[in-house]
């Protein structure tokens, strides 16, 4: 088995094991079961967030163990163990996880996680962690020590949880108890791109942050798919149009970077005309003064938007 990248290594994974290919890549596919598929996008009750918009999303696998796509700051597992908890079908009381994706090494995507680990291990079992992270030659806006800091918390929490590490690499799929998982972009995809973290004007939200590092994966369940974007940005949202040209289909997506975007960012959905939306902010916080957010409310290819405050609770397949 390859995996194809257009750059093979991060530089920053060194600790982090690659799967072997001579075995099945993850040992976590297990046998579709029964249950009902479902997703939920999670944030933390009764809390405000002005600057900052912490949320995960969680899919019920048939066979009752969960996926996690980030796990917002530290207030969201709270509420992502109460949820979980609510829909669990295994009989010996614990919360059994398949995999947790981390899209990317800032605080309100990845936060959570090791909070997971020192509040809730005992009634966890966890078979995966994974995650892919820029290297300090590729970004500016980060030390080194930062994101070696960062990086151990993420394996630190995943060793906590007694989880397997697993870099993400771009073109990998796995099934996931029926439920197909491709991994669609990883910041190797950003080539020689450098993230500065700021314009010439001095203005930190560009095209160049530090959010171009987001993994994006693809879930299909059912013949549906559904896409998660982290906080990808224009020029990580550049390069993924390139390479999935011509066409990028996807019927549910999350709203990347809370709808604080740009016109690149705009194309991925233009292209892949998303009929259902979650949008990582709350329903009062979106600033309809850009552009991206005018331009998404008002397509017409879009038929339900969802937000963190409508704690919704969706079937997967999903029919509007």
């Amino acid at each position: 088995l390859v995996n194809v990248s257009l750059y093979g290594s991060t530089g920053l994974m060194n600790i982090v094991s690659e799967p072997e290919y001579r075995k099945s890549l993850w040992s976590i596919a297990g046998t579709k079961g029964s249950n009902q598929v479902l997703m939920m996008q999670v944030y933390q009750d009764n809390v405000k967030y002005t600057k900052k918009h912490p949320g995960g999303y969680v899919v019920r696998l048939s066979d009752g163990r969960y996926f996690i796509y980030d796990t917002g700051d530290s207030d969201i597992p709270e509420q992502m163990m109460e949820y979980m908890r609510s829909r669990n079908t295994f009989t010996d009381g614990k919360v059994h996880i398949a995999l947790i994706v981390v899209s990317h090494p800032h605080t309100d995507h990845m936060d959570g996680l090791p909070v997971l680990a020192s509040k809730y291990a005992s009634e966890i079992v966890c078979e995966a962690v994974a995650f892919n992270m820029t290297n300090r030659t590729r970004q500016t806006l980060y030390a080194l020590s930062t994101l070696h800091g960062r990086q151990n918390t993420i394996v630190n929490a995943a060793s906590a949880l007694g989880a397997e590490v697993y870099c993400l690499r771009a073109g990998q799929k796995y099934n996931l108890a029926g439920a197909m998982l491709e991994v669609l972009f990883t910041p190797d995809e950003l080539g020689t791109m450098i993230l500065t973290g700021k314009n010439a004007k001095g203005e930190s939200d560009t095209t160049y942050d530090q959010n171009n590092s987001s993994n994006i994966v693809r879930l299909t369940v059912g013949g549906q798919t559904i896409t998660f974007t982290g906080d990808c940005r224009g020029g990580e949202a550049g390069i993924f149009n390139k390479l999935v040209k011509p066409v990028f289909r996807s019927e549910i997506m999350t709203v990347a970077h809370h709808g604080f975007n740009v016109s690149a960012t705009l194309e991925m959905y233009t292209k892949a005309q998303p009929s259902v939306l979650f949008w990582p902010v709350r329903t009062d916080e979106q600033d309809m003064t850009r552009y991206f957010d005018q331009q998404l409310m008002a397509a017409k290819y879009v038929k339900k938007h969802f937000f963190e405050d409508s704690l919704v609770e969706i079937n997967l397949p999903y029919i509007l």
